[in-house]
Formats: C-alpha cells, sequence, structure tokens
C-alpha cells in the first residue's frame, strides 16, 4: 500500500516519481492500539474492521488553549458532540480531563487527534 508522489526538477517539470510507503507495522499489540489510537478516529476506520472498542459520545467536548469545556466559549472548537462515535478511552480521557482528575492520556493529544483527523 502506498501512494505515488511525483518528482520534480527546479524548474517544476516532472522527471520521475517515486512510491511512499504507507504499510507500517507495530513491535506489539499494545504499541499498534497506542498508534491506532494516535493516528485515526474510529470513523477513518469500517466498523468490521475495528479491534478496539468504541462508544456513542452523549455529550459536547470544546476546547481551547489546552483547555477543555462542555458548553461552547467564544473561539472553542468541538472536539465530540452528541452521537459522535469515539474510541472508549479518548471518551474516558475527556471525561476525567473535564471533571479536573489525572488521566495518562493527556487531553492534548485527544485534541489533536479529532482537530486533525476531520470526518466527513
Amino acid at each position: 500500500m502506498g501512494t505515488l508522489v511525483n518528482i520534480t526538477d527546479a524548474s517544476g517539470n516532472i522527471v520521475g516519481n517515486r512510491m511512499d510507503n504507507l504499510i507500517h507495522a507495530s513491535a506489539n499489540l499494545d504499541d499498534a492500539e497506542r498508534e491506532i489510537k494516535l493516528w485515526f478516529k474510529p470513523c477513518d476506520i469500517p466498523p468490521s474492521m475495528r479491534a478496539y472498542e468504541t462508544v456513542t459520545s452523549e455529550e459536547h467536548f470544546y476546547f481551547k488553549d489546552g483547555k477543555l469545556f462542555n458548553e461552547y466559549k467564544p473561539g472553542t472548537v468541538c472536539l465530540v458532540a452528541p452521537s459522535d462515535v469515539v474510541w472508549k478511552s479518548d471518551l474516558s480521557a475527556l471525561q476525567a480531563h473535564i471533571k479536573g482528575l489525572p488521566h495518562a492520556t493527556p487531553v492534548n493529544a485527544v485534541a489533536a487527534k479529532y482537530l486533525i483527523n476531520t470526518c466527513a
């Protein structure tokens, strides 16, 4: 699996191409779970191929400047809305952070994933 990328000279003329590899392997199952959940939201993976538990959110989570909110405030962006399917571990992290409780997953890590990978 990969993507074909054109190689151009200084003038912008295509002089060839290269194949960028999109396949990745993890050292073990725990690393695989961490890496999949780091880069992908559940909607990026067909439901029948999801190996990790998902849940449907019943609440809003908004984010701005490293802080998490349950209600919209000017300048915040919505990470998760009711009816969104999310990794159970991500929802657990958001719920802990909104309550001010410690969690192994930093709120910025969840926010980055949900802001970068937008599902249509």
